[in-house]
C-alpha cells in the first residue's frame, strides 16, 4: 500500500464506501485557485467536442468572488514547494469548485458524486484584497444547513463544523488508512506549526481545508513544499484547540466519533445529518441514503460514541463517602458465563435481590471475582417498553393459564450451534479421588452465581464470530436482541469502582487475522466470553503469523489486558504459546494458566530449609511429645494417595467408653515460619487436584517426609475424645505425638470390613507393627458405628448436605487417555473418616478462638440468598415439591422427600444442583473485628468451624497448627498482625477456588476425551430447565451439564408452551417426522423429564455434539 501522502492529490473522494489505499484512475477534486491556475493549460490543450464538455470548459471560466482575488497569490518557497497542490486537492467544499474530469466521460455515478460534494460544503470567509489592511469580513455565498453573515456563522466552533460536514467523509474509513494519516500533507504541516514558537503563544493557528494558514512577521520554513503562505490574521487559541479535533489530525477524535457519524451519514433523522443539508438546498429527502435496503435490512443500529467508553470512576474519597451513607454497595462481582451482559453484585442483605450489571459499559471493565462498588440507577423504561413490543411482534398469546410460544423449523440458520455444543476445556466438579475434601459439606464451596458443572462452557468461537450472544442464558429475540431481565423490581446498579482487582486478566484463546487483513493488529478471541476480546498489535504477534495465520487457527495462547476504554474490545498482548487445542498436554497447561495457578516447582533456594528423606527423629522430640507408635493407628485414603494427612486409632478404656485419636501430620515442625520457603507455600495456599495428577503445595520431599506413610515413625499434632458407645463425648485433650501407622487402607478396603465382606482379608494391604487383620477389623466396626451415629445427630441437629456427582476416570497407562470412568459414590467408609476430620476441626476452633480471638484461623460459611431460595420454593411448589427454606437442617429434611438416600437419580441431580445454585461461597477469615452472625457455618450448622486436618495440602491448616501450638506452649504466641492475617486468608480462599475450578475443568476435559475416543455415546439426560428455543440437561452418568438447541438441524417441529405458574412449568412439545420405516411420534419435554441422548465427536468442528435420540 502507497502512503497516502504520495497518492492523495490521485484519490477519489466517495462518501459511499470506505477508503482504501488504491490510487483512482479518475481525476482529482481541486480548489478553486487551483483549477483556475491550470484553466489556460487545459484550453490550449483540449477542444470542446460535445455541449457537455462546452459546458464544462465555461464552468471553469466562473468567476471567482471579489473578495478571493488574493487567494491565487503564489509563492515560490523551495522549502515548501508542493503543499499547496496537495492542501488544495482536499478543497471540497468551495461551492464554486470544479471537478476536473480531463477528457473522459462521465459515468453514471457523476452527478450523484458532484450533488454529494455540494451538500459537503465548508464555507470560508473571504479573505481582503488587501492583505495588508484592515481584516473586515466579507458577505459570502449562502451555505448548505447555515446562512447569515459572516460573524453569525464563525460563532459555531470549528469542532461543531468538522463534525457535522467532514467526519461522515472518513466514518467508513478502514483501520489502514486512518493510521496512514500521519502522512497527509495536512497533518505534517499541523504538526509542524504546533511546534513553532508562536503557535505556542496563539499568534499563529493550524489550518482546517478553507483556512489559509497565516504568515508571522518573522516566517520560519515548514517541512512541506508549496505550502501558500499568507500575511498574519489572528486567530484564538480556542479556534487552535478545536482545529486539532479534526478527524485528519487527531486519531483519537476520530474513533469516538467513527460510529456516531456513520450512523448520521446513514440517518436521515440526525439532525447534523448530511441529508439535512441536502434538504435544506430542496434537494432529495434520501438521496444520501446510500444503503441499498437489503443490506440494511437486518444490521444492527450503530451505537453513539457515548456507549463506546466507560465511565470514568469516582475518586477514593467519593466511595469512602458514599459508602459509609449507604449511596454505594460493596460486593464481589459475579459474571453469568452463559450471557456476560449480565452480571450480579450482592448486597450486605442477603434478603434482597442481588444487584443486576446490565452490559458491559455498566460493568465498567470490572471482571470475575473483582471487589467493586456498585451505584444504584433507576430501570430503564424503554427497555421494557421495548421487550414488551418485541414480544407482541412475535405474536404470543394468552390461552387461559399457558401461552404458547410456536415456533415452527426455521428455514435460515439463526446462529447458534447445532443441538449443543462444547469445547475441550469447560467445567465440571472435581472427580480427582485425592481431592476429595474429608471434611464433608458437598456445598460449602459452590458460588451463589451457578455451581452447576458446565457453568462456564466455552461454546465453539467459530459460530460466534461476530455475537458472543449466540450463547446467552436468555431466550434471543428474533430481531437478533439479547432479551433482558423481565423483572420490574429487578434492581439495578453500575459499577462505579473498583477496590480490588481480584481477576488476574489473562485469558486463553486463538488469535485470528481482522476481517479487514489489518497489518497492525490482530483479534484475540478468548475462550471465556466473560472476557472481552483483545486488540492484538502486531508486535506481539507470534513468527510468520500474518502469512500463515491458518496455522495458528487452532493454537491457544495466554493474553493479558493491558487498556481497555471501548466496550466493544480491549487491547491486550500475547504473553506465551500455550499448545494446539485438543492436545491433552496443551489443554492442561491451558487450564492451569486460565485459573491463575502456579506450577513451578521449588529450586534448590529452598532446599535446605527442611530435611532430607532420611531423616531421623531427635531424642529431644520425644521428651515433649506423646508416644503413640503402639496405638492400633492406620489411615483411610483414595487408592495410589501420596500425600497422607490423618489417621485415626481406636482404644477401648477401663470405663468402658472409647478413647479415639485423629492425627494429622505436623507439617508446621519443618515449615519454618517467615521463611523464603514459607513465603512461597503461602503463595500457592493449596495443592492441584487434576485428572492425571496433583501438583503439590509443599515441595515433593517434604511432602513425602510428612506423609504418615505406615511402618514409619512420623511427627504428628492429635486430638483425643474420649467418647461413648453411643457417641456422647466427654472429654477431648490434643498433643503433639510421635505415631507409627501400622496400615494404610483405601476406602474399599474399611468399606468391605463393614459390609463384611467375606474377601476382606484376602484383598488387605500388609500390616505392620504386630498388628493383624482382626485387630484393625474390630478398629473400624467401632468407630464405623460411632462415625454412623455422629452423622445421623448431626443432620438432626440441622446440618445440610446436597451431593453434587463427581465423575472418577481410570486413565490407560500406556497413553493416559481415559478408558474407564465412574460416578463417585459417598460410601460409609468415606462417611466413617468424614465425621471425625469434621470434629477435630470445630474442636480446634474453638480452642483457638478461646485463646486467640483477634488472630483465630477460621472458615465459615455465609447462608445462601433468600431471595434466590423464595424464587426456587415458589418455583417448585407448582410441580408438587414443596422445600422449607427456613433453614439448613428443614431444607435437608423436606429435600429427602424427594431425593431420599439416593442422589444419583435424574431427579435427585437436578434439584441438588438447583438448591445448590443460591448457596454462597464459604470462606476463610481472621475473627478480629467479626459479629457473632459471621462465624456461622450454614451447612453445618455450628456456630465454629477451621480447617485443621489437612497441612499437607492446605496452607490455611498450616495457620491454624501455629496458633494451636501457641495455645499448647509448643511455641510463643504468634506476633501475627491482623491484616496480614486477613491477607493471607484472602490468598487462600482465592487459590482454593482457583484449583476447585482447575479441578473442574480438568474433569470435564477428560469426559470429553472419553467421549471423542467412544464416539457416539448414547445415555440419559434429565432436563434441568425449558426455554423457548433450546432445553438445559444434566447428563446422569456424567454430571455434565449440557444444552440442547431446536434448530435447522432438528427433524421435525418444536412449540415451547409456557405456563404463567412459573418457568419450571414450561413444556416442549416436538413432533419428530417420519423417518425410512419410523412413523411420526410426539414427545413432551418437562422439567425432570429424563431423555435420550447422544453424544457424538463432531469431524467438521472438531468438538462434542450433543443431540436427543428419537423415541421408540
Amino acid at each position: 500500500m502507497s502512503h497516502l501522502c504520495d497518492s492523495i492529490s490521485e484519490r477519489n473522494i466517495d462518501v459511499n464506501r470506505p477508503s482504501s489505499s488504491q490510487q483512482s484512475t479518475s481525476q482529482p477534486f481541486r480548489s478553486k485557485s487551483s483549477v483556475n491556475n491550470r484553466i489556460p493549460d487545459h484550453q490550449a490543450s483540449t477542444k470542446p467536442t460535445t455541449k457537455k464538455s462546452s459546458k464544462h470548459s465555461a464552468m471553469s471560466r466562473h468567476k471567482q468572488p471579489q473578495g478571493e482575488a488574493g487567494g491565487s497569490q503564489t509563492h515560490n518557497n523551495s522549502s515548501v514547494s508542493n503543499l499547496a497542490t496537495a492542501c488544495q486537492n482536499l478543497n471540497i467544499n468551495n461551492e464554486n469548485s470544479v471537478v476536473n474530469q480531463g477528457d473522459s466521460p462521465k459515468n453514471k455515478h457523476a452527478k450523484k458524486k458532484e450533488k454529494k460534494l455540494k451538500q459537503l460544503k465548508m464555507p470560508a470567509p473571504e479573505q481582503s484584497v488587501n492583505m495588508t489592511g484592515p481584516r473586515t469580513p466579507q458577505s459570502s455565498q449562502s451555505n448548505p444547513g447555515y446562512s447569515g453573515t459572516y460573524s453569525e456563522y464563525t460563532s459555531i466552533s470549528v469542532q461543531d463544523f468538522f463534525s457535522m460536514q467532514v467526519s461522515p467523509l472518513y466514518a467508513y474509513s478502514n483501520t489502514r488508512y486512518l493510521e496512514n494519516l500521519s502522512h497527509h500533507p495536512q497533518y505534517q504541516l499541523a504538526h509542524n506549526i504546533q511546534v513553532g514558537r508562536e503557535l505556542l503563544c496563539a499568534q499563529l493557528a493550524a489550518s482546517a481545508p478553507n483556512t489559509p494558514h497565516l504568515q508571522s512577521q518573522r516566517p520560519h520554513s515548514v517541512s512541506i513544499p508549496n505550502s501558500p503562505v499568507l500575511q498574519p490574521e489572528y486567530i484564538s487559541p480556542k479556534c487552535f484547540q478545536n482545529v486539532m479535533q479534526h478527524p485528519l489530525l487527531s486519531q483519537t477524535y476520530t474513533r469516538s466519533i467513527h460510529t456516531k457519524f456513520g450512523q448520521n451519514a446513514r440517518s436521515p433523522k440526525q439532525s447534523t445529518s448530511v441529508g439535512e443539508g441536502a434538504r435544506a438546498q430542496g434537494g432529495k429527502t434520501g438521496q444520501n441514503n446510500t444503503t441499498p435496503k437489503h443490506n440494511r435490512k437486518n444490521k444492527k443500529k450503530p451505537r453513539s460514541g457515548s456507549d463506546l467508553k466507560f465511565e470514568p470512576y469516582l475518586t477514593p474519597k467519593e466511595v469512602e463517602v458514599g459508602l459509609k451513607n449507604n449511596t454505594l454497595i460493596e460486593g464481589v462481582i459475579r459474571i453469568n458465563p452463559k450471557q456476560f451482559q449480565h452480571s450480579y453484585v450482592s448486597g450486605s442483605d442477603r434478603s434482597e435481590q442481588d444487584i443486576l450489571i446490565d452490559g458491559i459499559r455498566y460493568r465498567n471493565r470490572a471482571l470475575e471475582g473483582d471487589i467493586v462498588v456498585v451505584q444504584l440507577i433507576e430501570s430503564d423504561n424503554e427497555n421494557e417498553e421495548g421487550t414488551k413490543k418485541d414480544s407482541a411482534k412475535k405474536g404470543t398469546t394468552k390461552e387461559g393459564t399457558t401461552k404458547r410460544c410456536t415456533t415452527k423449523k426455521s428455514t435460515t440458520k439463526e446462529g447458534t450451534s447445532k443441538q449443543g455444543s462444547s469445547k475441550m476445556a469447560s467445567t465440571i466438579e472435581d472427580t480427582s479421588m485425592e481431592g476429595i475434601s474429608k471434611e464433608g459439606s458437598s456445598i460449602e464451596d459452590t458460588s451463589e452465581e451457578g455451581s452447576t458443572k458446565g457453568g462456564t462452557t466455552k461454546e465453539d468461537s467459530s459460530k460466534e464470530e461476530n455475537s458472543k450472544e449466540a450463547i446467552a442464558k436468555e431466550e434471543t429475540s428474533k430481531e437478533g436482541q439479547v432479551s433482558r431481565p423481565k423483572d420490574k423490581n429487578q434492581k439495578r446498579g453500575k459499577v462505579v469502582f473498583i477496590k480490588e482487582v481480584v481477576h488476574n486478566r489473562t485469558c486463553i484463546g486463538n488469535l485470528r487475522i481482522m476481517p479487514d487483513n489489518n497489518r497492525q493488529r490482530a483479534l484475540f478471541v478468548p475462550r471465556d466470553h466473560r472476557i472481552p476480546r483483545l486488540n492484538i498489535p502486531f508486535t506481539c504477534w507470534p513468527d510468520n503469523f500474518y502469512a500463515d495465520h491458518k496455522n495458528y487457527e487452532s493454537t491457544l495462547f495466554l493474553a493479558h489486558i493491558t487498556d481497555w476504554t471501548d466496550t466493544r474490545f480491549a487491547v491486550g498482548t500475547i504473553l506465551r504459546n500455550i499448545g494446539q487445542s485438543g492436545d491433552m498436554v496443551s489443554e492442561t497447561r491451558a487450564i492451569l494458566a486460565q485459573t491463575d495457578l502456579d506450577i513451578t516447582p521449588f529450586g534448590k533456594e529452598v532446599r535446605h530449609l527442611y530435611p532430607r528423606l532420611d531423616y531421623k527423629i531427635p531424642e529431644e522430640e520425644f521428651l515433649v511429645r506423646e508416644d503413640c507408635r503402639k496405638l492400633c493407628l492406620f489411615s483411610i485414603d483414595p487408592p495410589n494417595c501420596r500425600d497422607i494427612d490423618d489417621a485415626v486409632s481406636c482404644r477401648e478404656l477401663e470405663n468402658g467408653n472409647y478413647e479415639i485419636g485423629v492425627h494429622i501430620a505436623d507439617v508446621s515442625h519443618f515449615l519454618t515460619e517467615d521463611t523464603i520457603l514459607d513465603e512461597k507455600v503461602a503463595e500457592k495456599a493449596t495443592t492441584i487436584y487434576l485428572v492425571e495428577r496433583a501438583y503439590h503445595m509443599l515441595p515433593d520431599d517434604l511432602c513425602m517426609l510428612c506423609s504418615l506413610f505406615p511402618g514409619v515413625d512420623k511427627l504428628a499434632f492429635s486430638v483425643f475424645w474420649e467418647i461413648t458407645k453411643d457417641a456422647k463425648v466427654i472429654d477431648h485433650r490434643f498433643a503433639k505425638t510421635v505415631i507409627n501407622s501400622c496400615a494404610q487402607l483405601a476406602y474399599d478396603h474399611a468399606q468391605a470390613v463393614l459390609d463384611d465382606k467375606e474377601d476382606a482379608e484376602a484383598s488387605f494391604p500388609e500390616t505392620y507393627n504386630g498388628f493383624t487383620f482382626s485387630d484393625i477389623y474390630k478398629v473400624i466396626k467401632a468407630l464405623g458405628s460411632i462415625s454412623a451415629t455422629f452423622r445421623k445427630n448431626r443432620f438432626d441437629g440441622g446440618a445440610l448436605r446436597i451431593d453434587q456427582a463427581k465423575v472418577a476416570f481410570h486413565l490407560n497407562p500406556s497413553n493416559g487417555l481415559p478408558d474407564a470412568f465412574c460416578i463417585y459414590e459417598n460410601k460409609e467408609s468415606h462417611q466413617l473418616i468424614e465425621e471425625f476430620m469434621l470434629l477435630a476441626n470445630m474442636t480446634v476452633a474453638n480452642r483457638i478462638h478461646k485463646d486467640h480471638p483477634s488472630l483465630a484461623f477460621l472458615r465459615c460459611h455465609p447462608p445462601p440468598s433468600s431471595f434466590m431460595m423464595k424464587q426456587l420454593a415458589k418455583s417448585l411448589s407448582p410441580m408438587g415439591i414443596e422445600i422449607d427454606i427456613s433453614s439448613a437442617g428443614n431444607l435437608h429434611r423436606s429435600l429427602l422427600h424427594h431425593i431420599g438416600q439416593d442422589s444419583k437419580d435424574g431427579k435427585a441431580m437436578v434439584l441438588n444442583m438447583l438448591c445448590a445454585k443460591p448457596m454462597s461461597r464459604a470462606k476463610y477469615f481472621c475473627a478480629d473485628g467479626c459479629e457473632d452472625d459471621d462465624f456461622h457455618h450454614y451447612a453445618l450448622n455450628v456456630p465454629l468451624y477451621t480447617h485443621f486436618t489437612s497441612p499437607i495440602r492446605r496452607y490455611a491448616d498450616i495457620m491454624v497448627h501455629r496458633l494451636l501450638a501457641a495455645s499448647l506452649h509448643y511455641r510463643e504466641t504468634p506476633n501475627w498482625d491482623v491484616d496480614r492475617v486477613r491477607t493471607v486468608a484472602a490468598q487462600c480462599n482465592k487459590q482454593k477456588y482457583n484449583a476447585k475450578k482447575a479441578g473442574e475443568l480438568s474433569t470435564e476435559l477428560y469426559t470429553l476425551k472419553y467421549i471423542e475416543l467412544n464416539s457416539p455415546v448414547v445415555t440419559e439426560a434429565a432436563v434441568v430447565e425449558v426455554r423457548d428455543k433450546y432445553i438445559d440437561v444434566i447428563i446422569i452418568a456424567m454430571g455434565l451439564n449440557r444444552r440442547i438447541f431446536f434448530n435447522n438441524d432438528f427433524p421435525g417441529t418444536y412449540e415451547c408452551i409456557k405456563h404463567e405458574g412459573g418457568a419450571r412449568l414450561s413444556k416442549m412439545q416436538l413432533w419428530w417426522k417420519a423417518d425410512k420405516n419410523l412413523p411420526a411420534v410426539g414427545q413432551v419435554v418437562e422439567v425432570f423429564s429424563v431423555l435420550k441422548v447422544e453424544l457424538y465427536k463432531d469431524d467438521d468442528l472438531g468438538k462434542i455434539d450433543i443431540r436427543l435420540v428419537r423415541p421408540q
